[in-house]
């Protein structure tokens, strides 16, 4: 497509960028600094106590508090970079965010996931914003829509078959 004799420019895929294996280096291990550098956010100390567990390989981590805590902001916080960081030949990540009303997770996550999008695209790494989507249903890196993604999934108390077959590396 061609506008007033232009000509479109080659869309670059996110693995191709120069700038992203710094970019992985430097934030992969380190998501209070992601939270901080990337998102724009000033972490409270749980919420940096939350990232040093979460970023350690195989953890299993548990939240539980009260309301205006952080714990949405975080957890979308924490989606996002692990669907920036973490990429192989395979493909990128995978991320389920469950709960047994999928109004649930969208009423709320969804629109962290925005507020980010729109810290990221006001920084340094406003690069990054070339690369994902916050859809509706979706949150993806352009390119990769079928297997590198956020997405959205209920999970009703005794129905583990809505997520049965739902792996990857990352």
């Amino acid at each position: 497509m061609t506008i007033a004799g232009m000509k479109k420019q080659a869309q670059t895929f996110l693995p191709a960028d120069p700038r992203y294996p710094a970019f992985v280096e430097r934030y992969a291990f380190d998501l209070a600094r992601f939270a901080f550098e990337v998102c724009g956010t000033t972490p409270t100390s749980q919420q940096v106590e939350l990232f040093q567990h979460t970023q350690k390989f195989g953890c299993r981590v548990s939240v539980a508090s009260g309301h205006g805590t952080g714990k949405t902001a975080s957890f979308a916080i924490i989606a996002i970079w692990h669907l920036l960081c973490y990429h192989n030949k395979s493909g990128g990540s995978n991320t389920f965010i469950t709960a047994p009303r999928i109004a649930t997770v969208k009423d709320g996550i969804w629109k962290e996931f925005a507020d980010i999008k729109t810290r990221i695209g006001q920084g340094e790494f406003s690069w990054l914003n070339d690369y994902f989507e916050v859809e509706h249903e979706k949150v993806y890196v352009k390119g990769y829509k079928l297997n590198w993604w956020i997405q959205g999934k209920t999970a009703p108390k005794g129905s583990p078959e809505n997520l049965a077959g739902a792996h990857r590396d990352f």
